[in-house]
């Protein structure tokens, strides 16, 4: 008996939030400098890295040779500014890699007099900086306003998306998703086009999944997942939906995958074994359970973990 209630309550607790991709976040490097324009070093500059089409952001400082850099970054498309007391702010918008170095970057500030400011880029800019800040309403006008300077750069639809998302408009925000998913189907095909297209389904699943509209987020998940296979996090979503509507055979089978993509992934190894746990496979659970340990040792949940492995090896 108190075996069956310890899984009644992990199945209970497992019903919180679903973990979405950290899109932005991979294997590769930025580096760069920021110089004047007679090409002297500038230190101190304040660095910003804001993805177009992710929520992913980061800053950094530029050292005494003018030289900065982000490490950890997804593949993408990204706004990089470089702000100094004394310059107008510059930027550059280029795509990265996930995986490699990417090409050294120059970022030369001019002084007031001499400089030519984007206004477009700026309205970028001020959308995050408004996002960041939860002010969704303003933000969405602000992005709204650079896709009207930019019709080409449709994957903003993403950042507008997200905002009429955390408004709780989420039909808006399911249109604006699909308004983009059509673009992105009248395109060619091509491996940058296929990974956006994936985060635009899967962003239309989170918007289901808010609404607690789990079949037609189980079909989104599966659209993204077809076009993404090497996303660890869309199978990871799926696991979760799997689990919480108590189909663990399917959820051991997603969560594996997830697994498989990223072995070093901590937190799948945890809910796979509470997926096997809801199974009734305490072998299983405990040892990935175990795994989730031995990879994240110092996680909040490593305590509530413990306790589970002890309750269930208890004889």
């Amino acid at each position: 008996m108190k075996k069956k209630a310890l899984l009644f309550s992990l199945t209970v607790l497992l019903m919180a939030g679903v973990i979405f991709a950290q899109e932005g976040r991979g294997g590769g490097r930025l580096m760069g400098e920021v110089v004047d324009e007679s090409g002297k070093a500038l230190e101190g500059a304040k660095i910003k890295l804001a993805y177009v089409e992710y929520k992913y952001k980061a800053e950094t400082v530029s050292n005494d040779k003018g030289q900065w850099g982000f490490i950890g970054i997804g593949k993408g498309t990204v706004i990089v500014t470089a702000e100094k007391e004394g310059f107008v702010m510059g930027q550059i918008q280029l795509g990265v890699s996930g995986a490699n170095k990417n090409p050294t970057q120059k970022i030369v500030l001019q002084k007031p007099q001499t400089a030519a400011a984007d206004p477009a880029s700026a309205f970028f800019v001020k959308g995050s900086d408004l996002y960041d800040q939860g002010k969704y309403e303003e933000a969405k006008e602000a992005f709204t306003q650079f896709l009207a300077e930019n019709p080409t750069a449709s994957r903003v639809r993403v950042n507008i998306g997200n905002c009429l998302l955390n408004l709780g408009k989420y039909d808006e925000a399911i249109a604006e998703f699909e308004k983009l998913a059509a673009e992105l189907e009248a395109k060619p095909v091509d491996p940058e086009t296929t990974t956006l297209k994936a985060q635009v389904y899967a962003s239309i699943a989170d918007t289901y999944m808010r609404q607690d509209k789990f079949e037609q987020a189980m079909e989104f998940f599966k659209k993204a997942l077809a076009c993404n296979p090497g996303d660890p996090a869309i199978p990871f979503n799926i696991g979760e939906i799997m689990l919480n509507a108590g189909n663990g055979t399917e959820a051991v089978k997603y969560y594996n995958i997830a697994i498989q993509i990223k072995p070093q992934w901590a937190k799948a190894y945890m809910k796979l074994g509470y997926a096997y746990l809801n199974q009734g496979d305490t072998t299983s659970a405990v040892t990935n359970l175990k795994k989730f340990l031995e990879l994240a040792p110092e996680d909040p949940e490593a305590g509530a973990v413990q306790g589970v492995i002890k309750s269930l090896t208890k004889k």
